[in-house]
Formats: structure tokens, C-alpha cells, sequence
């Protein structure tokens, strides 16, 4: 349980290793929640927001919005490239990402999370565009960045891959 409420003070908790994330003043709804998670052995709900907060990830309705915008502007055959190229070059963009990281190349870092946060602006996910230029930032900062930082933006990436593969699906762009 944590004062810090904002949505930057829960991945940080989350990052350093907390399995839940509660926040003061208590909420009793909230509390009983993560209570009942842990109580009745459910696995935590990592992505689970604190109370009057948005999920990080949730990005389903800007995703699609973006994506209806860039079929209205492309058409969908040029939607349907975007959105493929996007979806084949992120797992080797986050792999890049984490041997950076592993290795500790700032510079390898640095360009990494520049390229994802650019590519990734285009689909609409805003909290991986946030996180990877939160990473680029810090790197410019000359900060260290950790291993559970890059995991974390590379969870979002994923959680934002899947919705805009859902909305390709339904769109059947």
C-alpha cells in the first residue's frame, strides 16, 4: 500500500517487484479486490488500475480510433501494410530493445525505444509511446535503466500488439 497514486508511482512499484498495488486514502471496493486475488489464489492483476485511474495498456479504444483513422486516410489496403510492417517488426524491435538493455548499450537503448516510440504513435498506443519515451529520455539523461523497465514497456508493446491485431481482425483490414 502506497500514498503514491499517480499512474508513473504504480509502474515503478510494479517494476521494483510489489505483486499488487493498493493506494491511500483506501478504498474499500479496491482493497477487497486485491484481497479477494490473493485470498482465493487468482493471480495478481498486475495491470489491474488503482481506483479513478486508467489501466496501463488500456489502450483498446485510442488503438482502434487510430487505426479507423489510418484506413480513412490510407484506405485499407494501406492500413492492412502499416498495420502488418508494425506488427512483424515489434518482436524484433523489442528483442533489440532488451539486449540493449542486458548489455547496457545506452546509445543501442536510446535509438531502440526512439524508433518504437515512433513506429508505435502511428497504431495509437499511447502507453507504450509513453513508456518508450520515458526509456528514451531517461537514457539521454544518462540514467541506467533496468532490466524490469524494458520488460515492462515490452508488456505493453505486447498487451497493444494484440489489440490492434484484434481490431485487423475485425476490421478485416
Amino acid at each position: 500500500m502506497t500514498a503514491n497514486a499517480m499512474p508513473e508511482d504504480r509502474v515503478a512499484c510494479m517494476e521494483a517487484g510489489m505483486d499488487d498495488f493498493a493506494t491511500k486514502p483506501l478504498d474499500v471496493a479496491h482493497l477487497s479486490a486485491v484481497l479477494d486475488r490473493w485470498l482465493h489464489g487468482v493471480a495478481p492483476a498486475t495491470d489491474a488500475p488503482a481506483p479513478d485511474q486508467p489501466a496501463p495498456g488500456d489502450d483498446a479504444a485510442p488503438i482502434a480510433a487510430a487505426l479507423d483513422q489510418l484506413a480513412d486516410d490510407l484506405g485499407g489496403d494501406g492500413a492492412r501494410e502499416v498495420v502488418d510492417l508494425w506488427l512483424s517488426d515489434l518482436p524484433g524491435q523489442l528483442e533489440e530493445l532488451r539486449i540493449a538493455a542486458w548489455g547496457r548499450d545506452a546509445s543501442r537503448l536510446r535509438d531502440g525505444a526512439h524508433t518504437l516510440r515512433s513506429t508505435t504513435a502511428v497504431v495509437g498506443a499511447a502507453t507504450v509511446t509513453a513508456l518508450a519515451t520515458d526509456v528514451e529520455q531517461r537514457v539521454r539523461a544518462g540514467e541506467a535503466i533496468e532490466i524490469a523497465r524494458v520488460d515492462a514497456l515490452a508488456r505493453a508493446a505486447e498487451r497493444a500488439a494484440a489489440q490492434v491485431q484484434a481490431w485487423q481482425d475485425a476490421s478485416g483490414a
